[in-house]
């Protein structure tokens, strides 16, 4: 079933493997480890705090791995390497982040192993390589310099994870939940961003931000509050039903 899950939730993240994939909020004391196998550099952490995913990983045992963005934590990065986009995909990509292989690519080769660069740090040195195992690809070699926070993985134990969250948007939700002194069942619900009848206003916003729309029908005395993914019915001030 988890198996299932994660492959599910890689069809719905495209590009697993960058930030953007959600962030994760560390709930336990837990060890991060800076290689997913969790041997090497581990970071012990006591802190409940979110950050961002780069990347998800299913290990051997069924847990779910996450690789956080630790921004505290910077290192100075030179290296050289390829990548497949061509100048016109760079440019409508601006300055988001391109994945840099340190060697050519190979089918036997695990395809997570990448440096993410900012593109408009790429310096091209011209030289144009083809990849055996992949004939119908052009990789071009670059080399860069940058600044990167460093990446520690986290078990699924240790926090929640939401996917569609920033680590900016749960911080803030949590020290929100922390003031209002929310616990129990109730506060793990806000976190993972679930809604149920009896909810109020203010506990669905914590837990999933506010609506694009809000409708109000007069005659019925409710308001209707419009996501992405769902309606909320309200009746004086509490959800009345989810659809």
């Amino acid at each position: 079933m988890k198996r299932l899950f994660f492959f599910c939730l890689f069809l719905l993240l495209p590009g697993a493997a960058f930030a953007g994939n959600g962030s994760f909020l560390i709930l336990k004391s837990v060890y991060l480890h800076e290689a997913v196998n969790q041997d090497g550099v581990k970071l012990l952490t006591r802190q409940k705090i979110a950050y961002d995913v780069e990347m998800l990983f299913l290990s051997p045992e069924d847990t779910i791995m996450y690789q956080l963005v630790l921004p505290w934590r910077e290192k100075g990065i030179n290296g050289s390497g390829y990548i497949l986009e061509s100048d016109a995909e760079l440019q409508k990509l601006g300055e988001k982040q391109v994945k840099v292989y340190a060697e050519l690519p190979t089918l036997g080769m695990d395809m997570t192993n990448f440096q993410p660069v900012p593109s408009h740090k790429l310096l091209f040195t011209g030289k144009k390589v083809d990849a055996e195992d992949f004939p119908h690809l052009i990789w071009r070699e670059v080399n860069y310099e940058i600044k990167t926070a460093k990446r520690f993985w986290a078990p699924e134990w240790a926090g929640i994870y939401r996917p569609d969250k920033s680590a900016d948007w749960l911080n803030q939700i949590h020290r929100e939940t922390v003031r209002l002194r929310l616990k129990g069942s109730l506060l793990q619900k806000i976190l993972m961003g679930l809604v149920e009848t009896g909810f109020s206003k203010k506990q669905v916003l914590l837990a999933i931000g506010d609506p694009r729309e809000k409708q109000f029908s007069q005659e019925a005395q409710q308001e209707e509050w419009i996501y992405v993914d769902r309606k909320i019915i309200f009746k004086d001030n509490q959800v009345i039903r989810v659809l």
